[in-house]
């Protein structure tokens, strides 16, 4: 489990500096267990999602504001893939 939430912070930080997720990466201590538990829920399904080479799936878990910023989900994909090949083959 502890691994697991290595991932969840690489996330965090992945998405960090995009629009309408840094509230959310800036105050974690202010969620509470199901917000907690939901936010797992969805990383880990993305997660499955880019190990399974799904990117619609994997975006489509992706915020609005992400989903506007890469327009695609081969443009999303690739940058995932790309910039960040430890969470796109995460193990």
């Amino acid at each position: 489990m502890a691994r697991f939430g290595i991932w969840v912070a690489a996330l965090a930080a992945l998405f960090a500096g995009m629009a309408g997720f840094g509230a959310v990466a800036q105050a974690p201590a202010a969620l509470g267990d199901a917000d907690r538990a939901a936010i797992v829920e969805v990383i880990t399904r993305q997660l499955d999602a880019f190990n399974g080479d799904r990117a619609d799936e994997a975006f489509g878990y992706a915020s609005p504001s992400i989903k506007q910023m890469f327009g695609s989900a081969q443009n999303f994909i690739s940058m995932v893939a790309g910039g960040y090949p430890a969470v796109y083959r995460s193990k």
